[in-house]
């Protein structure tokens, strides 16, 4: 599959990049849930354009060829509600681009027409205090790279980073004497983040001990061993073969759940979930709320409390 069965493709991609902000990797999902729709169209030979049946013609998507897709996504390749939603958000969310700039013909939008797919709900997976300890000792004591890596568990775990937003940070965005770091978000949304004494102390060791390769100002903040800018696959396996070593098996650990325990721990402290939502750099406090979330603890702890016992 490729990106020619996708009309308007490279516009579409403009406006992606351009207009919405969106970093690569969330532009490349896109693409890759748009190339699985317009090649099921097509080898099922939905909404075919006349003068070249190999391609389709958006005008004549209809709700019902999206709800086979959906059927197919359940039935045949095995998705379940989350990814489905996804897949579904991505083709709204192209159909709103033709719609926008006039590049749909038909008057009615066939996404609009489709219910929402109901999701179970979920508590996050985060990690308690003593576990999120257990992560930084160990980075720091055990890693290969201990300096790098205990900076970037540390800057995790703080800050509540994402993986992308880490990645991609360079070292002018990190400003020690003031005590901030500059990230670029989702949406292409900007936010000073505040940096503890200590998270300062670990950046500070990782950067006097990093061979700068690049010229200023592309000097990237976490390389690897041969001085190369690490890839969000690459943090990836640092973070699973710390999580080895400190013994921590949750299942489905990964980067993103230290975004979660940071705002979890400091929601827990009493920060309010608006100072969270600045923080989270997330657009509405819809997003925000999945942290305002209880465990088993303190269910047990509320019911012992309970007058009648």
């Amino acid at each position: 599959m490729d990106n020619s069965l996708i009309p308007h493709c490279q516009e579409y991609l403009d406006y992606l990049e351009i207009e919405c902000g969106n970093q690569p990797r969330s532009i490349e999902a896109y693409l890759i849930d748009l190339r699985l729709f317009f090649h099921f169209l097509r080898e099922k030979g939905m909404a075919r354009e006349q003068t070249d049946p190999a391609q389709c013609n958006t005008g004549q998507v209809r709700p019902e060829h999206l709800r086979a897709f959906l059927v197919y996504l359940a039935e045949e390749r095995g998705n379940g509600p989350l990814a489905r939603t996804r897949k579904l958000a991505a083709i709204r969310n192209y159909f709103g681009f033709l719609f926008l700039t006039g590049r749909f013909k038909n008057k009615k939008n066939p996404t609009l027409r489709l219910p929402k797919i109901k999701k179970p709900h979920k508590l996050p997976i985060f990690l308690n205090r003593e576990e999120a300890e257990t992560l930084l000792k160990v980075s720091r004591l055990d890693s290969i790279h201990p300096y790098r890596d205990y900076a970037m568990m540390r800057l995790f775990l703080q800050t509540g980073l994402r993986l992308d937003e880490l990645v991609q940070l360079e070292r002018r965005h990190i400003n020690l004497p003031e005590e901030y770091v500059f990230v670029r978000g989702k949406g292409d949304r900007e936010r000073l983040l505040p940096l503890s004494e200590a998270t300062i102390a670990a950046l500070r060791e990782h950067l006097e001990r990093t061979i700068p390769f690049d010229p200023p100002p592309e000097q990237k903040v976490f390389r690897n061993h041969r001085g190369r800018p690490l890839t969000w696959r690459g943090v990836q396996m640092i973070f699973e073969r710390i999580c080895k070593q400190a013994g921590l098996t949750k299942p489905g650990l990964s980067p993103h759940k230290l975004r979660h325990t940071c705002f979890t721990l400091l929601l827990r402290e009493g920060v309010d979930i608006m100072v969270l939502k600045e923080l989270a750099g997330h657009k509405d406090i819809n997003s925000t709320d999945v942290y305002a979330h209880v465990d088993l603890g303190d269910v047990r702890e509320a019911v012992e409390k309970h007058p009648l016992g």
